[in-house]
């Protein structure tokens, strides 16, 4: 009976404690993805000629989900096929997301791989560009805060220096900063 009193009186803290953080944080948990969702991610991908949206992959965790989208998963943002994009995807608002991705050719053949992980923090939205390509994306960038390059399979290459290039920016979301 003891036993039971102290699960119920546990339960109870833990309602008026979730509550008590809601009105601090003034933001609700509620999202087109589940509770907790305070924070959150958006891939995009720039098409070159010789890649195209269908060829990438990209898998993410929160440490809690984990989700894989796929070229198919993405959205022709404005019609023309210069910029794909999944939309805003909630996440847990503490703790690191990790990303990883593959960009295969048509035939199956490994083009590129990697993995990287981004802090998550309250009240923060990342963007994550995959751009193929020569150009370093990252000249003239504003609100870019970091990039990886990865390499391309040599064998399907336009150029010799292609290289898959991710670069990630951020943005508080209740109080975003224009560039």
């Amino acid at each position: 009976m003891v036993a039971k009193r102290h699960r119920i009186m546990a339960a109870v803290i833990a309602g008026v404690l979730l509550l008590v953080a809601l009105a601090i944080g003034g933001r609700s948990l509620r999202s087109d993805e589940g509770p907790l969702a305070l924070v959150d991610v958006e891939f995009y991908f720039y098409p070159s000629e010789h890649f195209d949206v269908k060829m990438l992959t990209v898998t993410f965790s929160d440490g809690i989900r984990k989700r894989t989208f796929t070229g198919v998963d993405f959205d022709d943002y404005n019609g023309d096929g210069q910029l794909f994009g999944t939309g805003r995807l909630a996440t847990l608002p503490l703790g690191r997301l990790t990303v990883s991705f593959t960009l295969t050719s048509e035939e199956g053949v490994l083009l590129s791989s990697g993995k990287f992980d981004l802090p998550l923090k309250p009240d923060w939205g990342w963007g994550i560009d995959f751009m193929p390509g020569s150009h370093n994306p990252l000249e003239g960038c504003f609100g870019c805060l970091g990039a990886q390059v990865f390499l391309i399979n040599p064998g399907f290459r336009a150029a010799p220096d292609d290289a898959l290039y991710v670069v990630w920016g951020g943005n508080s979301i209740s109080n975003p900063a224009v560039y």
